[in-house]
């Protein structure tokens, strides 16, 4: 296996560069600032490619990314202290094999190094968790003032006709508004609006 290990910090370098010779036995490791000391398409010489995420390098992710190996054998970890929530689905979108926020300790390290190598993804469960609901949030910002207001109400367990008499609008009105927020949210039955008002209790409770 050869190894390119990329980041600024002298102090990531030495640590990441001895866990992969120690635990892995990998002797052809590449030591670099940024992808401007070596040539692009030297790329496809690496089996494992691991970044350390800055302000200036994030085009260098994507670009690694995208320009793995047609064999797709290249395998592409990123270290993320600044823990970019963004920048995480980003390149979840673009590939990503691995994204951790921090090195626990050497296990931890060497069980996400082999999960990755043997193909799986690992991604910091914090971040999973802040992506998820941002997406809940961004989900439920799609939904008009109306459709919010029957929400509330069949989230309490309201009927068709009960949120039509509370709200003033017809029956005909509050299904097509159901309808509407079933779309919106990706939900399929009135129980779904109930448990995602529920695990969204906070984001919504000012409605």
């Amino acid at each position: 296996m050869k190894v390119l290990i990329i980041s600024k910090s002298f102090i990531v370098k030495e640590a990441i560069a001895v866990l992969f010779r120690d635990t892995f036995n990998i002797k052809s490791i590449e030591i670099i600032s940024n992808l401007e000391e070596i040539k692009k398409e030297e790329l496809n010489e690496y089996n494992f490619i691991f970044i350390e995420i800055d302000l200036e390098n994030k085009k260098e992710a994507e670009f690694i990314c995208d320009n793995r190996k047609s064999r797709d054998d290249t395998r592409i970890m990123a270290l993320d202290l600044s823990i970019n929530e963004n920048l995480f689905v980003k390149l979840v979108k673009h590939g990503i094999d691995g994204y951790i926020t921090n090195v626990c300790n050497k296990e931890e390290f060497d069980f996400i190094v082999k999960n990755i190598s043997k193909g799986k993804k690992y991604y910091d469960p914090g971040l999973m968790e802040l992506a998820i609901n941002s997406k809940s949030c961004i989900n439920h910002n799609k939904l008009t003032k109306r459709e919010k207001e029957v929400m509330e109400k069949v989230s309490k367990g309201c009927n068709n006709r009960e949120v039509a008499e509370s709200l003033c609008i017809t029956e005909y009105t509050v299904k097509k508004h159901i309808s509407s927020i079933f779309n919106k949210l990706d939900l399929r039955s009135r129980q779904d609006i109930i448990i995602y008002v529920k695990d969204n209790y906070k984001k919504i409770e000012n409605l």
